[in-house]
């Protein structure tokens, strides 16, 4: 008799708890979104993410290889570093072969693995040798060795700024440029690879205020990028634009909270599998020290050496977790339901 009264609760905390449950997805996934996204999480702390400064993030397609940059507090000077996975565990970070004696950073790994374009300040000629302003390089890897870097073309490089890169399926490659002829102080443009021309991205994308750090999906349906304009965060917060079905770009969306602080947020890049955005941030407004409340030396110091400590750091949150990708997939449904009627 004992054992069938405990039977009949067990089979009655189960299905309550199977309530419960399913009331708390319901919840989260139609009626609370803001409070059910993921919260952006420090990548690999004490091996990437440290007290130092870092920024960018490129990983290989089977996610076994990570680049980024590693800074001074003033980002006047930046080597590109990465980690490599070895069965279970990361490895200590080294610095690339072709990197460490110049200014390099913002580097974007090609699918094969075997290509990486960067951003260096170091000369592109001997002549220009006293020239430092930022271009677009790139190197190959041939018998699992790096080689040497080379400048891209005169069409992408100026002799104005060119920050971060990436590159779409079509190999076109979308970058930064503080080309005076531009909307803004700080303008995205792309290289088309069959006209081999440059374009500016045009005022839809680019504002009067600083636009730059474009990451472009490979398909080119949405581009993700870093922006100062008003109605944002703080001082640098991230958007994204979709294409339309007439091949136009939308008009951009802050990604918000909780991707988006008071802080800088920029450099944007997804994971192959589309599984996480990854960001870096810095800035130090978005950290709590406990203002009015008395504190040690040793307090302060570790403070400072913490991996939060105002300095750049590297951040990833899941990309369908945001709700700008919810409701675009939502309003993709809609459509294609549209669509099915209507036939």
């Amino acid at each position: 008799m004992i054992q069938l009264q405990s039977n009949e609760y067990q089979v009655k905390m189960r299905n309550y708890l199977i309530l419960v449950l399913t009331l708390l997805l319901n919840s989260c996934a139609e009626n609370s979104v803001n409070q059910c996204l993921d919260e952006p999480e420090l990548v690999l702390p004490w091996i990437i993410s440290t007290s130092a400064f870092e920024m960018n993030t490129a990983i290989t397609e089977v996610g076994n290889e990570i680049y980024y940059s590693i800074c001074d507090a003033y980002q006047n000077y930046s080597t590109i570093v990465y980690v490599n996975k070895r069965k279970r565990s990361w490895s200590v970070p080294v610095v690339v072969p072709f990197s460490g004696m110049y200014s390099d950073f913002d580097p974007f790994v090609t699918k094969s693995g075997d290509k990486i374009y960067f951003c260096s300040r170091r000369p592109t000629n001997e002549i220009d040798s006293q020239k430092n302003d930022a271009n677009i390089w790139y190197v190959e890897k041939r018998n699992k060795e790096w080689g040497q870097p080379k400048p891209l073309g005169n069409n992408v490089n100026s002799e104005y700024d060119e920050f971060y890169v990436s590159l779409s399926e079509q190999n076109n490659i979308y970058f930064s440029s503080a080309r005076p002829e531009g909307i803004g102080c700080l303008d995205m443009y792309y290289l088309n690879s069959e006209e081999d021309k440059v374009y500016n991205l045009g005022e839809k994308l680019n504002s009067e205020y600083t636009d730059w750090d474009p990451f472009i999906d490979r398909k080119e349906d949405f581009i993700i990028f870093a922006s100062n304009r008003e109605g944002g965060y703080g001082g640098g917060d991230l958007y994204v634009s979709f294409k339309n079905k007439n091949g136009e770009w939308e008009r951009p969306y802050n990604l918000g909270g909780p991707v988006n602080t008071s802080d800088y947020e920029y450099c944007p890049f997804i994971s192959h599998d589309y599984e996480y955005l990854y960001f870096s941030r810095f800035g130090g407004n978005s950290i709590n020290y406990l203002e009015g409340v008395e504190k040690s030396h040793a307090d302060l110091i570790n403070q400072y050496r913490s991996i939060e400590n105002g300095l750049g750091n590297i951040y990833r949150v899941r990309l369908k977790g945001l709700e700008v990708f919810q409701k675009k997939k939502k309003a993709e449904i809609s459509d294609s339901s549209l669509t099915q009627v209507e036939k």
